[in-house]
């Protein structure tokens, strides 16, 4: 699930080019000409992820970069995947490797400012690790004890979301909420399920709901690596007066077992549980 949280996948910051690789395969980086190396910087997150970030300023146009670039990608077997919008560029090729290259605001001195960051990937998390903290007490709705927080955003305002992952069983899940929901002043007024098999385009939206990057990963084999899932789920919507709250339990049975062997990391399933809550709020 997304809301304002910088999935390690797929949301980044702009203005950096951005290389997706498996370790398999390291993407060395020769400086373009009459570029000037600003910074450079390794970070290691949990294993998974190694990250080098340069940052560069440059005499060479906007359009001399990216030829440089993609003469360095095509060596890597990554193609151009077009002008996606503004100053955004894309390459591709097997799902381990993506590029993105977006340019910085231009220099005082009249110089492109630009950065690259590579990451070497074994393995892709399915939910940021650094996202998990203890629930925070919300004014509209009870909290589930026993759960991890790993999103909330007020981005889409008037709703706020909140999700969290628990060891504890779908049943207690919803159970707990249609007991004590009535404590907030709220009325239970549907129940929908939707459990099944659910694919990768299927599955991936209810971890992250508001990505828009289910096509890209799609275009890169994603789809087709990566096994359709066993989930069992319940939407429970409660009113009151002109506010609504919807809360969507959902446990992902098999996912650990699932996605072992693939690109994706379910490692804070097996840690912080299988059984997931989404709790949107609309306060008008």
């Amino acid at each position: 699930m997304r809301f304002a949280i910088k999935n390690i996948m797929w949301v980044f910051a702009a203005s950096v080019a951005i290389v997706f690789t498996s370790s398999a395969q390291t993407i060395k980086l020769s400086v373009p000409p009459r570029t000037e190396k600003i910074s450079e910087e390794k970070r290691t997150l949990k294993d998974t992820i190694t990250t080098y970030e340069y940052v560069y300023n440059s005499e060479l146009s906007k359009d001399e970069i990216i030829k440089f670039y993609k003469d360095v990608f095509s060596a890597f077997d990554m193609h151009d995947f077009g002008k996606s919008r503004g100053d955004d560029y894309m390459f591709e090729s097997p799902p381990e490797k993506i590029a993105h290259v977006i340019f910085t605001s231009p220099q005082s001195d009249g110089k492109t400012g630009f950065s690259v960051i590579i990451y070497e990937m074994s393995k892709c998390p399915v939910l940021p690790y650094y996202a998990f903290t203890s629930p925070e007490k919300l004014d509209f709705a009870p909290v589930y004890a026993n759960s991890m927080q790993f999103a909330k955003s007020s981005y889409f305002f008037p709703m706020t979301g909140v999700g969290y992952l628990t060891h504890s069983s779908f049943e207690e899940v919803v159970k707990f909420y249609i007991d004590d929901m009535a404590s907030f002043g709220w009325t239970l007024s549907e129940r929908k399920k939707n459990s099944g098999m659910y694919d990768f385009s299927q599955w991936i939206l209810i971890v992250d709901p508001f990505t828009k990057a289910v096509p890209l990963l799609e275009a890169q084999g994603y789809q087709k690596k990566t096994p359709p899932l066993k989930i069992k789920g319940e939407t429970l919507v409660f009113k009151q007066n002109k506010k609504k709250c919807t809360i969507t339990v959902y446990n992902f049975e098999d996912i650990v077992e699932k996605l072992e062997g693939t690109i994706w990391d379910a490692g804070m399933v097996k840690q912080y549980g299988n059984t997931a809550i989404i709790v949107y709020y609309f306060s008008e």
